[in-house]
């Protein structure tokens, strides 16, 4: 099992951003590049959703699975919620 979320934003400062978990527990630490953070960012945030998008998959499995009528729109849409927040 994962650490719970949300996970949210620690420590930053150039060379490395902090992820905590809701028991404010490390999760990772994202190194920077010499000459962007923009990877540095960009991977953040993607790890920092980890949660969300596990119970995005969960949701889509578990409503098809249990006989629920989800049309491909009801998936995405869940999807899409999950997306925004790593890509906003």
């Amino acid at each position: 099992m994962h650490t719970p979320g949300p996970w949210q934003f620690g420590e930053s400062n150039e060379s490395k951003l902090d992820i905590h978990g809701a028991d404010n527990m490390l999760v990772a630490t994202v190194l920077g590049g010499i000459v962007s953070n923009a990877p540095k960012n960009d991977n953040a945030s993607l790890i920092k959703a980890a949660p969300d998008l596990v119970e995005a998959l969960k949701r889509i499995a578990q409503g098809i699975e249990g006989g629920q009528s989800f049309s491909g729109t009801d998936c995405a849409e869940i999807a899409r919620a999950a997306l925004a927040k790593v890509v906003g």
